[in-house]
C-alpha cells in the first residue's frame, strides 16, 4: 500500500524529488563549504587609496622575480630590472630605437640627479649663511644717559 506520495509502507525511506538519500546528505555539524569563502584579491586594498586595478596590477608584475641567465649563472631579479638590461643590452648590440630610448631615460635622470643636488647645496649654504648671521656677536648700543 502507497500514500499519496508514493512512500511505500515497507519501512525504507521515500527517496526523490526533494528528498535525497541519507547517504548524500550532508553530516551534522560539519560544514558544507569547509574552506570558506575565498579571499578577495589584494587590488581593491590598493584602489582604496586612489589607485586603480591595473595600476596595481603592473607595480606588482614589475616587481615580481624573474629568472634570467647571464653566461652560466643564472639570478631572479625583478621584471622592471631584466627589462631594463634587455632594452640596454639591444642599445649595445645597435638597435637605434633602444639607444634613443636609453639615452633619453639617461640623460633625464642625470638632469634630475643634478638639480637635486643643486637645491640641496643652495638649501646648505643658505642654512649657513643665516646661521653665520645669527651666531656673529651684534655690537652693543649705549644710550647716552646716566643712572645716579
Amino acid at each position: 500500500m502507497t500514500d499519496s506520495k508514493g512512500k511505500g509502507s515497507g519501512g525504507g525511506e521515500y527517496v526523490g524529488y526533494r528528498n535525497p538519500p541519507k547517504s548524500s546528505q550532508f553530516v551534522k555539524g560539519r560544514s558544507g563549504n569547509p574552506r570558506g569563502r575565498p579571499r578577495r584579491p589584494k587590488t581593491v586594498a590598493v584602489s582604496v587609496f586612489g589607485g586603480n586595478e591595473f595600476d596595481t596590477m603592473v607595480l606588482e608584475e614589475m616587481g615580481r622575480l624573474v629568472s634570467i641567465r647571464e653566461g652560466e649563472t643564472i639570478e631572479k631579479t625583478p621584471l622592471m630590472r631584466a627589462a631594463t638590461r634587455a632594452i640596454g643590452l639591444k642599445a649595445a648590440k645597435g638597435d637605434v630605437k633602444a639607444y634613443t630610448a636609453v639615452s633619453a631615460k639617461f640623460a633625464a635622470v642625470e638632469n634630475r640627479r643634478r638639480a637635486q643636488q643643486e637645491e640641496l647645496l643652495r638649501a646648505v649654504t643658505e642654512y649657513k649663511q643665516r646661521a653665520t648671521q645669527e651666531l656673529t656677536p651684534q655690537p652693543v648700543e649705549r644710550s647716552n644717559v646716566r643712572l645716579a
